[in-house]
């Protein structure tokens, strides 16, 4: 499963055609003035996870619609990766007027939550593991 700045913007700029929005119409939508036109532009590769979750909810898909590229041709089992997106943004949530959380930690800490799971067959995101790790990432 790839996620990246590259599969953000290319994800948020075909939802934006899908839906005849423009950068300024979107920004609105989302309450965040320049944010989409600097992740389009490039001059924001790392946007924060409040963001993404502004920017889901504007457009009214899932975070998981903007953060990964379903054509690489994986199997993706979508039930544990939302559960996994859920989980993870729950335990980061507290965190976000505390730490400067960036999005690519969070795609780091999805996809590893995510693989874990997946590597033991587990029917959901081990909560545990997730704990763990955001304690690692943010020295809690």
């Amino acid at each position: 499963m790839a996620y990246s700045y590259d599969i953000l913007k290319k994800n948020l700029e075909r939802f934006m055609k899908e839906r005849s929005l423009r950068i300024v119409d979107l920004e609105a939508k989302a309450k965040k003035t320049r944010v989409i036109h600097n992740i389009l532009s490039g001059s924001s590769t790392n946007p924060g996870i409040d963001t993404i979750k502004s920017l889901a909810d504007a457009l009214n898909v899932n975070i998981e619609d903007l953060l990964v590229d379903n054509n690489t041709g994986e199997k993706l089992d979508h039930i544990l990766f939302l559960d996994t997106c859920n989980k993870v943004i729950a335990e980061i949530n507290p965190l976000i007027d505390k730490y400067d959380i960036k999005i690519n930690n969070v795609f780091n800490l999805i996809k590893e939550a995510y693989n874990y799971a997946n590597d033991l067959n587990l029917a959901e995101a081990d909560s545990q593991f997730i704990k763990w790790m955001v304690k690692q990432t943010y020295n809690q």
